[in-house]
């Protein structure tokens, strides 16, 4: 009898941000279930005093571990290829929901958030401190 092991493909179901069924980048306007990467999160404030561990945003195991216990308003989720692309080109530095001046620190998390996912480098650092 001939025994043939079958391979699953990784049950896409399986990513985090699979949770964020309603959301939707707002520049790319693509759904955040639907991609292929994990999203970066920016706080929508940061009057909180919880946030200073995620004043870079939210992404890798910090949104991994953060996801449940935020409320959904408290994040906003973006493609962050197109949201990299979206500070450099306008040279405005901020969330682009809520018009949040964005920190120094964000701009770097976003720099190696792109690194680390094999996304084109755009030097959103960079660009921040050049516009400052």
């Amino acid at each position: 009898m001939d025994c043939f092991v079958i391979f699953e493909e990784e049950n896409s179901d399986q990513h985090w941000w699979h949770q964020l069924q309603s959301d939707i980048c707002p520049i790319s306007l693509d759904r955040i279930p639907d991609l292929e990467y994990e999203p970066f999160g920016l706080l929508a404030d940061l009057d909180d005093g919880r946030v200073s561990a995620k004043l870079g945003g939210l992404w890798g195991s910090i949104a991994e571990e953060e996801i449940s216990s935020w409320p959904r308003s408290r994040v906003h989720w973006f493609d962050g290829a197109f949201l990299a692309s979206f500070l450099v080109s306008t040279g405005h530095f901020i969330n682009p929901v809520n018009r949040r001046h964005l920190l120094l620190q964000e701009c770097t998390s976003l720099d190696k958030y792109l690194e680390v996912h094999n996304l084109p480098p755009v030097q959103v650092e960079v660009a921040f401190k050049e516009a400052e």
